[in-house]
């Protein structure tokens, strides 16, 4: 279990860093990224993950004059993400 646990989060720290990295929302890491963060917010399916990133970058669109220049592409996208997680 132990082992399982630390694998999860050496995936997850993969993850961010990887989509930090990335500048453009075509990024397939970032895309991944976001998926990664969906499944654990939407454990009971894919498709609720998959609707929980379209939903997220179509706020994004949105709001995309409000994007702080300060954080990155995948932390805006992120905080959007944890916006409506429940």
């Amino acid at each position: 279990m132990e082992v399982m646990l630390r694998e999860q989060i050496s995936i997850r720290q993969i993850a961010h860093t990887a989509a930090d990295e990335c500048c453009d929302v075509t990024d397939p890491r970032l895309i991944a990224a976001l998926r990664f963060i969906a499944r654990s917010y939407r454990a009971q399916s894919v498709e609720a993950a998959d609707d929980l990133v379209e939903l997220t970058l179509r706020t994004a669109i949105q709001e995309v004059d409000r994007q702080p220049q300060e954080i990155s592409l995948f932390s805006w996208l992120s905080a959007i993400m944890a916006r409506y997680r429940k």
